[in-house]
């Protein structure tokens, strides 16, 4: 949805309405928001929608996003800091006071008296009914605290750790991280699993509005997002260890899903190249035994040749005769 501006400003809403082989345009005034008014139509081609939504959907069908959620908590932030500005430029500092001794008469004389009042100076009166005391400055720890809660809420409700906002404290260690991470790596996977989904969807749409029929019908492609985070080595031992217990009786394709950043497509191509490998294995045995096959024939033939006359040698007993 557009607006149209003239020289005095916003005018009316131009809104775009798609659906299986239509663009239909209306206005909307902006003063006026559910007075629609339909203005023409246009064929785009496609004969399908050509919209693709992205983001993870509610009940409701819409994606409200990963902002609008929380905005209460960000705005009590903005609070927070907002409060603690204005405690800390008026309300922080210490007053000193001065009551019993003679005001100054004019406005010159009360800025000399600023003026010669520093830090290191001492007040003191002839009077004796002078009375000199400090006005303390209003604590910020509370403020600065309450902040702080705000944010622990922000993290737990969008599923962020409270130490990638507030920083790392003193005793934490890799394993705490770890666990914190979890519930953010939970959602991240979900945001993978679902926009993978769209961006295929979108993919095929693409391809339907060029004409490439294999593309438009293509759904064994996958969306690969890049791993930006260390593979866990432990875990990844274990998986090999796992791997290699054949002992167990568990064919190899039920383990292969347990490696860290393995997906179905790895499964698919570890398959293939293993029939390859299996394949070209049988090719080699089969020469092999071939080669020596045809070698243990052509020794029995030198062996026979060795006698020219072809006749049987004489025994012994002929021999000695």
């Amino acid at each position: 949805m557009d607006v149209l501006e003239n020289d005095e400003g916003p005018d009316d809403y131009l809104i775009h309405f798609y659906d299986d082989s239509h663009i239909h345009r209306m206005t909307a005034s902006v003063d006026e928001p559910d007075k629609i008014r339909y203005i023409d139509n246009e064929i785009h081609g496609m004969q399908i929608t050509p919209i693709q939504r992205f983001g993870l959907l509610n009940l409701d069908g819409e994606a409200p996003g990963e902002v609008a959620p929380y905005l209460s908590l960000l705005r009590r932030i903005d609070q927070d800091t907002a409060d603690r500005l204005m405690l800390q430029r008026f309300l922080s500092w210490m007053v000193r006071t001065a009551t019993g001794i003679d005001k100054p008469t004019s406005e010159e004389e009360e800025e000399a008296l600023e003026y010669m009042l520093g830090v290191g100076d001492i007040m003191s009166a002839v009077s004796p009914a002078a009375k000199f005391g400090v006005l303390q400055g209003q604590p910020m720890d509370g403020h600065i605290s309450a902040r702080e809660a705000d944010i622990r809420d922000l993290a737990s409700t969008s599923q962020v750790p409270a130490y990638r906002m507030l920083g790392l404290s003193d005793n934490i260690g890799a394993e705490a991280i770890a666990a914190a991470d979890a519930s953010l790596k939970r959602k991240m996977d979900e945001y993978k699993a679902v926009l993978g989904e769209q961006f295929e969807a979108y993919m095929r749409l693409g391809g339907h509005a060029a004409g490439n029929k294999a593309i438009a019908e293509d759904f064994s492609s996958r969306a690969q997002f890049a791993v930006t985070e260390s593979i866990d080595i432990q875990s990844l031992s274990q998986a090999i260890t796992a791997l290699n217990a054949d002992d167990r009786g568990i064919p190899f394709e039920m383990l292969w899903k347990w490696i860290p950043q393995w997906t179905q497509n790895d499964t698919l191509e570890a398959k293939r190249l293993r029939e390859i490998l299996l394949k070209e294995k049988e090719e080699r045995e089969l020469v092999q035994a071939m080669t020596a096959a045809v070698g243990a024939g052509g020794g029995q033939g030198g062996n026979n040749s060795g006698n020219s006359s072809g006749r049987p040698a004489p025994s012994g007993a002929g021999s000695a005769r």
